[in-house]
Order: structure tokens, then C-alpha cells, then sequence
């Protein structure tokens, strides 16, 4: 089985933006999945962050379910969760932890409706945090929340003025403004 040596998991990260995929049995891990109460700096996991929800069943069947599968891609998050998956790596989270939270709560217990609904609030918000590279429109975003200071460090820059309000709105549909 691909899931059964033992070394240790460092899984690449793919990026959706980068448009990389590989077939899911190159993706599959080389090594024993570890019991899922095990400590979570333990855990044999993998992030996939292709966007295509397809690659979740192939990836659950290649590895089992204790190998925790989550997804890099805010977008499909939920999908993916309701298709198999175990949670996300999430860029929104740092925005909308609660909200983010709630969603991925309602996609784990299986109610897709639920999760779907809520999620629609956030799916400006998933698009629109990537105007710029991450971090810059979440740490512009922390800012105008009141949950970060002013400043920003190098090599990073502050957000471009034509995004602040594409960027506002979304936090707005997302209910993140008051």
C-alpha cells in the first residue's frame, strides 16, 4: 500500500493559482497513517489544494480514513469536507475564524445545506483575499477590523488603493463590518 512505511510526511503544498496537479496515486503518501488521537504535530496529513473535489475520493481510498486530507483552497473548502475531506488550511479563517469555523462544523457533520449556506456569505471574501498575495489584503483586512495595527514589513507592501474597497465589500457581504 502507497500509506505504508513509516517515514515521516512533509506533503507538499500545492497551490490552485498555480494551476499544479499531479495524479492523486503520485500524491499519495508513503507511510503509515497515524491513529486520529494522536497529538496533531503527529498526525499524518495532507493539504490539497488543487481545487478539483474529484481528487478526495481517490486520495481517501489510497490512504484510509485516519490520514487526515484537508483542503488549501477556501473556495472548494466545503465540497471538499462534504466529499471526505477532514477540514481546511484556511486564508478566510484569519479573517472570519467563527465564521469559517461553523461552516466547516456544519460540512463535517454532513449537512451540506447548512454548510452551503453559510458559506455563500464568505465566497466573496475567499476570491477577494487573493487580489494581492497572501497575507497583504488579510493583514489590510485585520486592520480596518480593528485587530491589527497600522504597518506592514518588508518584503511586503500595503494593499493597493484599488482594491480597498472590492476588498471592504466583500468583508461587508461576510457581515465583518459593523
Amino acid at each position: 500500500s502507497p500509506c505504508a512505511t513509516t517515514s515521516p510526511l512533509r506533503p507538499p503544498v500545492l497551490r490552485a493559482r498555480a494551476r499544479v496537479a499531479s495524479a492523486s496515486r503520485r500524491r499519495a503518501p508513503r507511510h503509515r497513517a497515524t491513529p486520529r488521537h494522536a497529538t496533531p504535530r503527529r498526525r499524518a496529513r495532507l493539504q490539497e489544494a488543487t481545487g478539483d473535489v474529484m481528487r478526495v475520493a481517490p486520495l481517501r481510498e489510497l490512504c484510509g480514513p485516519d490520514f487526515l486530507l484537508y483542503s488549501g483552497d477556501d473556495g472548494t473548502a466545503v465540497d471538499f469536507v462534504l466529499a471526505g475531506g477532514d477540514g481546511t488550511i484556511s486564508v478566510t479563517s484569519n479573517v472570519a475564524p467563527s465564521m469559517n469555523r461553523e461552516v466547516m462544523a456544519c460540512a463535517r457533520i454532513g449537512d451540506a445545506t447548512r454548510a452551503r449556506e453559510l458559506n455563500a456569505q464568505l465566497e466573496l471574501l475567499h476570491r477577494r483575499l487573493f487580489l494581492q498575495p497572501n497575507p497583504i489584503p488579510v493583514k489590510w483586512a485585520l486592520e480596518r477590523m480593528g485587530r491589527a495595527g497600522p504597518g506592514i514589513r518588508l518584503p511586503l507592501t500595503q494593499l493597493e488603493p484599488e482594491f480597498h474597497m472590492p476588498l471592504a465589500e466583500a468583508m461587508d457581504v461576510a457581515g465583518l463590518l459593523s
